[in-house]
């Protein structure tokens, strides 16, 4: 009887283990990111107030540094006729001040590649008002109907919506934050106005493209990718240098192939030994023997 209730108690805490504890070990190991500094270059390849495409790509010069934090100038712009319609755009210029980092999964690395696993993320923000001004024909010769968007940014995120191994360049999504307040001046045949103001909150984006980034962390220096249907095993083991602990080993020779189980992966590997001991007494010789030394 204390016999099936030790092993029911160790079959509950094997579950617990690998329900709980895994995910966790794998997350703290699989996925890193730290500060990155970004190129010198970028382009603006969609601008903040058009569509993807509408207007030409437009360089612009980034100061960063190696702890990740970063300034740019957006540009001014003013589109005579932007559309066709005879409707002109202008923007002012405003200051895009952030930290970046770089996000590498390393699981979904060796299974898709360096174009699917590594992202440039961070927060920014824009301490500048920014001005929207469109100029609309009117029915009035003298004039033109003007909307005024007067815009306060309060937040910002990007991350990386594609990245190009071969040519190790970021496509970068910037999400802008926003309250807004727009004023509407009509104006009639006889060159009376009237005017109408309202305010909301909104998200705007523009999306950059990276010049010259040198990835910090090459492929020839990370994990190889897995080959489909390539196997492995574990092995306890004890590097010149460390303790004794696990690795993985995928089929190939073990210096390209060899995964090291970190701290806390060792730890789940040992319980996951000492628990499956007590439910078949250590006869298949689930604990290994730890050499002397």
């Amino acid at each position: 009887m204390k016999t099936m209730r030790k092993k029911l108690f160790a079959i509950l805490l094997l579950a617990f283990c690998c329900v709980l504890f895994f995910p966790i070990t794998a997350m703290a190991e699989e996925i890193t990111e730290e500060p990155i500094a970004l190129p010198e270059t970028m382009i603006i390849i969609k601008q903040l107030f058009s569509d993807s495409g509408e207007l030409e790509p437009e360089k612009i010069t980034i100061n960063s540094d190696e702890g990740g934090r970063f300034s740019f100038e957006y540009p001014a712009k003013t589109i005579a006729d932007m559309r066709g319609h005879g409707d002109d755009h202008s923007i002012t210029a405003f200051r895009v001040e952030g930290r970046a980092d770089y996000r590498i999964d390393k699981e979904k690395e060796r299974k898709f590649g360096a174009e699917y696993s590594r992202w440039i993320v961070g927060e920014f923000a824009v301490p500048d008002e920014i001005v929207y001004t469109v100029l609309t024909p009117s029915v009035s010769e003298s004039h033109s109907n003007i909307s005024k968007f007067s815009i306060t940014p309060y937040g910002g995120s990007f991350e990386t919506t594609s990245y190009d191994d071969e040519e190790s360049e970021h496509h970068i999504l910037f999400k802008l934050q926003v309250h807004i307040t727009r004023t509407d001046t009509v104006y009639d045949v006889e060159g009376g106005s009237t005017t109408s103001e309202h305010s909301y909150d909104d998200e705007l984006i523009f999306a950059t493209r990276t010049v010259g980034f040198l990835d910090p962390y090459p492929m020839q220096d990370a994990d190889i990718v897995q080959k489909a249907g390539t196997k492995g095993k574990w092995e306890y083991y004890k590097p010149e240098d460390r303790q004794w602990g696990f690795r993985y080993t995928f089929g190939g020779t073990k210096s390209k192939h060899t995964e090291h189980a970190g701290p806390l992966a060792t730890i789940f590997i040992s319980i996951l030994a000492i628990l499956l001991s007590i439910l078949f007494g250590n006869t298949g010789g689930f604990i290994p023997t730890v050499p002397a030394g």
